[in-house]
């Protein structure tokens, strides 16, 4: 896919069978969510071909392919709504139960526990009144609520602390333990469970393997994990 006369992405060819848990890395502008979008037919490639159980992507329906993925953006649209509505939006007759399960692995139960009407407290147009971290729980919540075949996170932990990161990506593990799940962060001690982890630069995948190969090769990858771990150490 080209940017300005140059590509966006370029060789990158990646295998994602049911319920792999790939990992995404990279710096800004790298090509992480490019490639998110491409996965789901949100974007089209001006080159090569992605295929879907061995059939090329364009042959599915736009239906079909927003039912087969669960996104979870950093910068999610909230309605002016309930925060249960924002959490139900794939269906406005769920119950309770369903939706606050959700939002209990999100941890957004920590925060609409503190407003007098919970889960029933509404919010304002693209989440006015909440903080940046806020958002993102309930975005992960609301993929987590539509439940689809494939989970996508593009660095949907970014706003959190430390404590509820940690908290969330521990909740996320147990309840898409079975589902193929695509986790896109610039934290690398997000990735350590990752069946695969890509390093990005400049729309290339410069280093890939598993946590402990990364981290043998030395690279970006085990710098920028060393870095962090001793800054969480730090911090704690």
């Amino acid at each position: 896919m080209k940017n300005e006369g140059n590509y966006a992405l370029e060789d990158v060819s990646v295998d994602i069978p049911y319920g792999k848990k790939l990992g995404i890395m990279g710096k800004t502008g790298s090509g992480k969510t490019l490639l998110c979008k491409l996965m789901q037919g949100l974007a089209e490639a001006d080159e090569g071909e992605i295929y879907i159980d061995g059939v090329p992507i364009h042959e599915y329906s736009r239906d079909a392919l927003l039912k087969s993925y669960s996104y979870a953006l950093q910068n999610v649209f909230l309605f002016s709504n309930t925060i249960a509505s924002n959490i139900a939006l794939y269906d406005p007759f769920a119950d309770r139960e369903q939706i606050e399960r959700a939002g209990k692995l999100a941890e957004v139960d920590e925060f609409a526990s503190r407003f007098p009407d919970g889960y029933q407290t509404t919010i304002g147009e693209k989440g006015f009144g909440l903080s940046g971290g806020q958002k993102q729980r309930i975005s992960i919540a609301r993929a987590l609520f539509k439940n689809a075949a494939v989970f996508v996170f593009d660095d949907v932990t970014s706003a959190l602390d430390l404590e509820t990161e940690h908290a969330v990506l521990q909740n996320l593990a147990r309840e898409c333990a079975e589902k193929t799940t695509i986790l896109v962060t610039h934290r690398a001690t997000a990735l350590k469970d990752c069946d695969e982890i890509l390093f990005l630069e400049d729309g290339k995948i410069t280093e890939r393997g598993t946590f402990e190969e990364l981290m043998s090769l030395g690279g970006n990858f085990a710098q920028i994990y060393n870095r962090q771990a001793k800054e969480m150490a730090f911090t704690e």
